[in-house]
């Protein structure tokens, strides 16, 4: 989710690394075979109503067999009370599909489960 068309070969990372500094900044790390093989920061800032981490303007390009897209994407991460990891991430897209303008947007949540103490 953080890190579309970062990793440049398609076998998946073993592990995501999430972490946030005191300043706010956002950082994911794709680890495959104890190195890290595609990492990104953000700037974010912490809800304090909500205690959830907010990220904004995630760039992201991709082409696939229909055209090419640009979309820009922003996050929600919390971890719930029972230890998984919650994201919300909202995006809006636009680009050529077909030779036709094209423009939407979309939601999607994910959850994972905490890894083993």
């Amino acid at each position: 989710m953080f890190l579309p068309g970062r990793i440049r070969d398609r076998t998946p990372a073993e592990t995501i690394e999430l972490t946030t500094a005191p300043d706010g900044t956002f950082t994911a790390r794709a680890w495959r075979g104890g190195r890290v093989v595609a990492e990104v920061e953000l700037p974010g800032r912490l809800d304090p109503k909500t205690g959830w981490l907010e990220l904004e303007r995630i760039p992201v390009q991709s082409t696939n067999k229909f055209g090419a897209t640009v979309s820009t994407q922003s996050a929600r991460i919390a971890v719930g009370s029972d230890r998984a990891l919650y994201v919300q991430m909202n995006s809006t897209d636009a680009g050529i599909v077909l030779f036709m303008p094209a423009f939407g947007t979309g939601t999607i949540w994910g959850r994972w489960e905490p890894s083993a103490p």
